[in-house]
């Protein structure tokens, strides 16, 4: 965070990474432990400034921000890390939802951990978790894979090879193709409840 001035002989500070969940759809869907953070942190990597500005000026948040997507996260990994290494705070944010899962935020993540740096993750929206509690589907088990490209099939033995589980597997398949948003999130289920598909609006 945003402190006081480091002093001679003192141990150099490591800085800290925190991954905040943002909304969904609903500004208002944010956490206060996110908010706070957002304020104090010395840069927020977006994936999307323009976007991430919209939900910072909502909150009059003044922090600093920077890009962080998959065309850049190569030389901008290596910047958040060198921040990191300056005893800086850094909040990482993606569109919506929790960074981390199906986007570059993982591989910071693990390059973070590695180099010995705190990795703070703040919970909130999740768009997954939210497609499966509205789709009235049975979630005992729950299976969530990353596609690379476009949306698995619902039929239960074509889902069942694209996840690679056989058709007739007795849970719940979730998946998020990239760029997906939760309104066309879909959940299948595999076996006799292949059928029954419920996205979430």
């Amino acid at each position: 965070m945003r402190t006081g001035v480091s002093h001679l002989g003192e141990e150099k500070k490591k800085g800290t990474l925190y991954l905040c969940a943002t909304p969904i759809g609903n500004l208002e869907d944010i956490t206060i432990r996110v908010l706070k953070v957002l304020r104090e942190v010395d840069v927020i990597a977006a994936e999307d400034t323009r976007h991430t500005q919209k939900l910072l000026n909502r909150y009059r948040i003044r922090t600093p921000v920077t890009s962080f997507h998959q065309h850049n996260r190569v030389k901008k990994g290596e910047y958040i890390l060198k921040k990191l290494g300056e005893g800086k705070d850094v909040a990482l944010v993606t569109d919506a939802g929790t960074p981390g899962v199906s986007d570059p935020g993982e591989e910071l993540v693990d390059k973070a951990l590695a180099a010995g740096f705190k990795v703070v993750p703040l919970p909130g929206p999740s768009a997954c978790i939210t497609a499966l509690a509205v789709s009235g589907l049975p979630a005992g088990e729950f299976f969530f894979r990353r596609l690379s490209a476009g949306f698995p099939p619902c039929q239960a033995q074509k889902a069942g090879r694209a996840f690679g589980t056989k058709g007739n597997a007795d849970f719940l398949r979730g998946s998020s193709p990239p760029g997906a948003n939760l309104r066309r999130h879909a959940l299948c289920t595999g076996g006799q409840a292949g059928s029954r598909s419920q996205g979430a609006h």
